[in-house]
């Protein structure tokens, strides 16, 4: 059972009356957290609490949360103490069919005659369907999606779309980290899956799926990129950073239109980023040179416990391997990697896992990337997820602002499943996400 919140601020304004609203606030997310994190009542965290100054209780409460981080952490501005607010109805409530069933389709008009709009119309007759001039105008007068409410509500709602704009962008790497020069295909903004560190569930302000119906448009800016200096010889480009890249694909069939452009472009190195399964239209087509295959990994207890709806972890690899079995190739992102006890275990099992059902010389590359999100999506977690237990971890603020595990830790476990996989393959490309420059460095002068 979860702290009260309630109970613990009633507690925090009694005991430490004399402490004001801020610093009230920050002993109440400590106890919160400690007494979450321990299973312990938590008016019994502190010791003493009667008469100690502000400053002598929050070094002691900090030091309990972080007894690791705390000594690293380089000052107490490196902890992130929000106003504990968690709201149950925010909670996500999963229902008894995990199947996609939109109820509302809203189609652009210049796109109402359109395969994609008609193939919806033919896949969900009992969706209720509505010509709109434009997403933008209809959300700001009819249906505003910003907020946590309409964002557990998504799965309800699709916009098919024309755009004109939007059509390639580089990877939002975040500053100061070393880029992988991935270019980012937005074929579709959103997803069904419910995966607690989502960063959509911070960025999203579309209370829907939105589906473009022009994706030829969307091609022809791919001449215009060229390599990234760095780590890839080549244009890097893909899908899967604001939607899953093949959720949806036996609906919109984009993953062929995809491949059969990209064949005539051969500088350019594709990848459908996925959790999914549905890999119909993939093993159904010649592979191509230039078209690789990802999912992203992680033990089966992170799954159940973090990754809903998603397939698990057998089914991804399973997949994996009925596409190299038709010739393609593919490529693995354990990322984001969770610190747990009994994490190095896990990992490696899934390093032998792969490797035990997968030619080394079909994969591409491995990425990886620790767990990672910002601020405000720290208060999203816990209000969708309340009982989640990786918030429960030691994350501080990093390099970029972002919560993140210590340098030393990150440079533990990146060594460490490295290690692993070079037992298993030592041609096998392997690069970091999202890190920063010294981790990085660690990590591959070893």
């Amino acid at each position: 059972m979860l702290p009260s919140i309630k109970r613990i601020n009633s507690y925090v304004d009694s005991v430490f009356a004399g402490f004001g609203t801020n610093k009230t606030r920050e002993i109440a997310r400590l106890l919160y957290e400690i007494a979450k994190r321990d299973h312990i009542p938590f008016h019994s965290v502190i010791s003493n609490p009667h008469g100690k100054d502000f400053y002598a209780c929050k070094e002691e409460l900090l030091k309990r949360r972080y007894p690791s981080a705390y000594s690293l952490a380089g000052g107490k501005s490196c902890f992130y103490l929000p106003k504990l607010d968690v709201d149950p109805s925010l909670k996500v409530r999963f229902s008894n069919s995990s199947s996609f069933r939109p109820k509302h389709i809203f189609v652009e008009r210049s796109v109402r005659n359109s395969p994609l709009a008609r193939r919806f119309k033919e896949l969900f007759p009992y969706a209720s369907f509505s010509e709109i001039e434009s997403v933008k105008k209809f959300l700001q007068c009819e249906l505003p999606g910003n907020s946590i409410r309409s964002y557990n509500k998504r799965g309800e709602n699709i916009f098919i779309t024309r755009e004109n704009y939007d059509f390639i962008k580089p990877c939002p790497c975040t500053h100061g980290a070393v880029s992988c020069g991935y270019n980012v295909l937005n074929i579709g903004f959103g997803c069904t899956h419910e995966c607690s560190y989502c960063f959509l569930q911070e960025y999203q302000n579309v209370p829907g799926i939105i589906f473009p119906a022009n994706p030829e448009d969307f091609l022809k800016h791919a001449n215009l990129l060229k390599p990234a200096r760095g780590m890839f010889p080549y244009v890097r480009l893909g899908s899967g950073e604001f939607t899953d890249s093949l959720l949806f694909d036996s609906y919109t069939g984009y993953s062929k239109i995809i491949s059969e452009a990209l064949k005539h472009h051969p500088e350019i190195v594709f990848e459908f980023k996925t959790k999914s399964v549905a890999i119909e239209n993939i093993v159904n087509r010649p592979p191509g040179k230039n078209i690789i295959v990802s999912w992203s990994l992680n033990p089966q207890n992170i799954i159940r416990e973090n990754e809903w709806l998603t397939p698990s972890l057998r089914e991804r690899i399973s997949a994996a391997a009925a596409c190299v079995r038709h010739g393609h190739k593919v490529a693995f992102h354990m990322d984001p990697i969770m610190y747990y006890q009994g994490w190095r275990k896990d990992y490696r099992e899934i390093i032998n896992y792969v490797f035990d059902r997968i030619d080394s010389r079909a994969i591409q590359w491995i990425s990886l990337g620790t767990l990672r999100f910002s601020r405000v999506l720290k208060k999203i977690m816990e209000n969708r997820f309340p009982e989640n237990k990786i918030l429960d971890e030691e994350m501080i603020l990093g390099f970029d602002g972002k919560m993140r595990y210590p340098d030393s830790l990150r440079i533990t476990m990146y060594s460490g499943i490295l290690s692993d996989i070079r037992e298993r393959s030592k041609k096998t490309f392997v690069y970091l996400c999202m890190e920063a420059r010294a981790v990085h460095a660690s990590v591959f002068s070893r």
